[in-house]
């Protein structure tokens, strides 16, 4: 969700991120209303309900990365660039930056968290009782050799507008995202110690590495649940054939889902229920690369879901009461229920299951095909209870679902159309950017 000219997260409502982990990206009020947030061509903007207010005025190139609402109050952490330019040589490279200034925005008024002196970034926002917590990264003017000069970066972490460092600035390390939880403040990103990076779990500012420098490590999911926090994700072990590994991290203490072996696994996402942990990622065979396989783990306990295809891959896991769906691909877009395979569009036209979600008895799966007509084009498309509606007409554009959420009778499905980012309330569409920018769209939440 970053790429190019166009940076999007959409989030609905406010106190949603104060119960569990959903998503870095939504928000709803919980009067009904949508927002998002991102950049069009430089210019930082927010919409709410489709109807767009420009945080900045286009002077300099700026981003959002991060909304949350509370209450009446709407947060966004982001960037705007100064217009101080400085020079960094990489690689043989010597290339002229913007310096950026890491911003807060509070129902539309901007609080600069950096003076510009030197490059900083608001990654993720949070607000609890105790106050406004933001994380980012700012250089701090040391320079290192690595392939040329550059500048370190040190994590921050701002509470009500005063920064704490994360780390001493001796190496570079960055703070990606933030969470309050009672008294206890958790800020996950990377430290680059002694050049070698490793993830990094800091709580009430005291740091948990969640790998070694001879290891490179992926975080892809995050999950909180009373006091306990679950990060789900990869390493790469440089002393074994740079071997992958998943990886489920609590409260620091990493636990191994798989061995060191021939075969290579990626966990992708994770979910809480109760006491059990779940997470589902995939398997590849590095002597066989055309086959992999979906599994899942139940309490460090693996499970592999059949497929009638050889080859597969995990997206999305949701549990609801006793029963656990993941959504992925086998072939074809698959929803797994309770390990037993159900294929949602199976054998004749090609396509995917991006996200899962479960409401009282329904079951609702977003993802994409291959058009009947046109075998060129995708097809964004909602399954309830195995019923497929399509999102969107033959047009000649392709069309991904991204992710679903239902809050009370009403289902929410984010997209991209050609270019265009999409929301679909009820399979009516509202196009949150038109085709003048290219724009992307992954993940939405209603609270």
């Amino acid at each position: 969700m970053m790429k190019i000219k166009f940076f999007l997260t959409i989030v609905i409502s406010a106190a949603a991120l104060t119960s569990c982990n959903k998503s870095e990206n939504d928000i709803d009020d919980g009067n009904g209303n949508v927002y998002v947030v991102g950049d069009v061509n430089g210019v930082v903007t927010i919409w709410k309900n489709g109807v767009a207010q420009n945080l900045s005025d286009g002077t300099y190139v700026g981003r959002a990365n991060f909304v949350f609402v509370l209450g009446r109050d709407v947060y966004v952490a982001g960037y705007e660039e100064s217009g101080q330019e400085y020079t960094e040589s990489y690689r043989g490279f010597t290339r002229t930056h913007n310096r950026k200034v890491a911003k807060l925005w509070k129902n539309g008024v901007a609080q600069n968290l950096t003076d510009g002196t030197y490059d900083a970034e608001a990654h993720s926002v949070f607000v609890s009782e105790s106050g406004v917590y933001v994380a980012g990264v700012e250089a701090n003017g040391q320079e290192y050799q690595l392939y040329g000069i550059r500048n370190h970066a040190v994590a921050k972490l701002w509470k009500n507008g005063v920064a704490q460092n994360l780390n001493d600035g001796t190496h570079s390390a960055w703070a990606s995202s933030v969470f309050v939880s009672g008294q206890d403040m958790y800020v996950v990103g990377d430290d680059n110690a002694d050049l070698g990076e490793v993830a990094v779990l800091w709580k009430n500012g005291i740091a948990q590495n969640l790998s070694y420098k001879d290891q490179r490590v992926s975080v892809r999911s995050v999950f909180v649940s009373g006091n306990d926090v679950y990060v789900a994700g990869y390493e790469i072990s440089t002393e074994h054939r740079m071997s992958v590994i998943a990886v489920l991290w609590k409260n620091g203490v990493k636990q191994n889902l798989t061995d060191i072996s021939f075969i290579d696994t990626w966990a992708s996402s994770v979910f809480v229920s109760g006491k059990d942990v779940y997470v589902v990622g995939t398997e590849a065979n590095v002597n066989a690369p055309s086959s992999s396989f979906v599994a899942l783990w139940k309490n460090g306990v693996r499970q592999n879901l059949k497929t009638d295809a050889q080859g597969g891959q995990a997206n999305s896991v949701f549990v609801s009461g006793n029963n656990v769906y993941v959504a992925g691909n086998a072939g074809g877009a698959v929803l797994w229920k309770n390990g037993i395979a159900q294929n949602i569009n199976y054998g004749t036209y090609s396509s995917s299951a991006n996200s899962v979600y479960v409401s009282g008895t329904d079951v609702y799966v977003a993802g994409t095909e291959i058009n009947e007509q046109y075998k060129h084009i995708l097809i964004a498309a909602l399954w309830k209870n195995g019923v497929k509606q399509n999102l969107t007409d033959i047009n000649h554009l392709n069309t991904w679902a991204n992710s679903v959420f239902v809050s009370g009778n009403d289902v929410y499905v984010l997209g991209e159309t050609g270019t265009v980012v999409v929301l679909w309330k009820n399979g009516i569409r509202q196009n949150l950017t038109d085709t003048s920018t290219f724009a992307r769209a992954y993940s939405v939440f209603v609270k």
